[in-house]
């Protein structure tokens, strides 16, 4: 139930995002930086942790979603410093 109302609202806010001008769409941009940042370091610690990146973009806050997001791409070895 509440991953369907987040993804309800993060539908509402695309379409408000793409509905607005500036300052307006600006500003929604600025909002969701912070829930974007966070599916990034989700999605590293997830891998980090062994689990499919399917699986992480699945469960990912919809709020955060970018389409450069599915582009992070698992690592040999433990050079993790690189992903971040």
């Amino acid at each position: 139930m509440r991953r369907a109302l987040r993804e309800k609202l993060a539908k509402e806010l695309q379409f408000m995002r793409m509905s607005a001008v500036e300052p307006l769409s600006g500003f929604i941009d600025i909002m969701l930086h912070g829930y974007q940042l966070d599916n990034v370091v989700f999605i590293i610690e997830g891998l980090k942790s062994n689990r499919s990146l399917e699986d992480l973009i699945k469960t990912a806050d919809p709020l955060g979603e970018f389409p450069e997001l599915k582009n992070i791409t698992p690592i040999e070895g433990d050079d993790y410093a690189s992903l971040y």
